[in-house]
């Protein structure tokens, strides 16, 4: 495979996570981007697998021992740099106690490399410490396991009782998605309200709310987790000029994805722009949208496989949904009724 007729290396990831803490390792001084801090893992041999060469990298590289049901699948980056292009298939590996007991003291891998713990927030803070392709995982690993979503506006009795409801029932630190589906002038004083009173929230932000200058304070301040894109806004982004040109890319990007052809644009749109993870519902039925069908686990799993970006499964979920969603491919999970 070739990018802008460069040979690709396809290269095997392991995000390795205890609670707040990632296992990197420090490339050589004498190999490609020396010096840099990188998430463990190598080069995929051409009879194997993502999964089979992570197993094999992992126990080459720190002796441990990874086994397929460990493995969650982040996505796929594909990057130039000036001498090669490479293409990461990366995935995401919770640790227990026991192993990180037994990895916390290690200052050197078995190929006498040095490896330690980071905190996840220092990683996600410095940026220019690893290897320029590294920057999206980054990215991808500053979404949490649940995006809370409100009710509609038109579900409470006036914008007082749903800003109060929010106020009181949101969750500390909690990310948070308000599709008020309202007039836009309405919706964004309601959310300016919301993050004045709770500071400690992120929200995900429509995109047809975003106003630059509206929400600066609130960008400044890191209230704004990310734009949301909806499925058609998706589908237009690279010939709506409008959409193209006016989205901040300093800001992370959500969107929506309903089949495998929207999964397939999202793939398009996240090469050059920040598109971090994309919501794919309905997995369940759902009282938002009684006219939808549900994909089910198995055809939810089946969409997730086409993902470049981590998938945010939507519809009918709980929170102790979480496990079986990462069991098909998702990353996150997201809900209105069931999260708060």
């Amino acid at each position: 495979m070739t990018i802008n007729g460069k040979k690709t290396v396809q290269v095997a990831i392991a995000v390795l996570v205890f609670g707040e803490q990632l296992l990197l390792a420090t490339r050589k001084s004498g190999q490609h981007q020396g010096g840099k801090l990188e998430f463990i893992g190598g080069k995929i041999e051409p009879n194997e697998t993502p999964v089979q060469a992570l197993m094999r990298e992992v126990s080459e590289e720190i002796g441990l021992e990874l086994t397929k049901n460990s493995m969650i699948k982040l996505g796929r980056i594909y990057h130039d740099y000036p001498e090669l292009s490479v293409c990461l298939h990366v995935f995401y590996i919770n640790l227990d106690k026991n192993l990180y007991k037994k990895y916390r003291h290690c200052v050197l891998g078995k190929e006498n490399q040095p490896i330690g713990f980071y905190k996840k927030s220092w990683a996600i803070a410095n940026l220019d410490k690893f290897p320029s392709a590294n920057g999206r995982i980054l990215q991808w690993l500053s979404l949490p396991d649940a995006i809370i979503i409100s009710l509609s506006l038109s579900d409470f009795v006036n914008e007082q009782q749903w800003l109060l409801f929010y106020c009181e029932k949101l969750p500390k630190n909690a990310l948070f998605y308000p599709r008020l589906q309202a007039d836009n002038k309405k919706a964004i004083k309601i959310v300016q309200n919301l993050l004045k009173i709770r500071s400690d929230l992120r929200v995900v932000l429509p995109i047809e709310l975003y106003k630059n200058k509206i929400f600066e304070k609130q960008c400044q301040k890191k209230q704004i987790f990310a734009l949301k894109l909806n499925q058609n806004q998706l589908m237009n982004f690279l010939s709506d000029k409008t959409l193209s040109t006016n989205l901040p890319t300093n800001l992370p990007w959500l969107a929506s994805c309903h089949d495998l052809d929207s999964i397939e644009k999202a793939n398009e749109v996240a090469k050059n722009y920040p598109l971090i993870g994309i919501f794919v519902s309905p997995v369940k039925p759902t009282q938002t949208h009684l006219e939808s069908q549900a994909l089910g686990l198995s055809a939810f799993g089946e969409l997730t496989k086409y993902a470049d970006m981590p998938v945010i499964a939507l519809g009918g979920l709980k929170m102790n949904d979480l496990p079986r969603i990462r069991q098909h491919g998702g990353f996150c999970i997201s809900g209105i009724r069931n999260f708060i």
